[in-house]
């Protein structure tokens, strides 16, 4: 099963390819004369979220693992409207593979 939540490749709007920065939080150009740069979040369910990747995936971790939202809460460290929001569109990514 692919989700695709993150893309695997992004194409430079300006001359084309483009690949991972090192701390892997942007997409870079390959010509060093475009230096365009664009978030992996940009046009993916993470965009708008202000949370760090590390602890959307831990909440993606925790909500496979069907544990029970109080100590997800408490291991994640995030509030509850977080919480649930995140978990209402992990639910809709799962609700939609199923039915597909």
């Amino acid at each position: 099963m692919h989700a695709g939540l993150l893309k695997n490749s992004v194409c430079c709007r300006k001359c084309g390819a483009m690949h991972l920065a090192r701390k892997a939080t942007t997409w870079r150009c390959s010509k060093r004369s475009c230096d365009t740069a664009q978030s992996v979040r940009a046009g993916t369910v993470f965009y708008h979220s202000r949370l760090p990747m590390s602890k959307l995936v831990m909440l993606i971790y925790y909500f496979a693992a069907d544990e029970p939202a109080s100590r997800v809460r408490q291991y994640v460290k995030v509030g509850w409207r977080a919480m649930t929001e995140w978990f209402n569109i992990l639910r809709g990514f799962c609700s939609k593979e199923m039915l597909h």
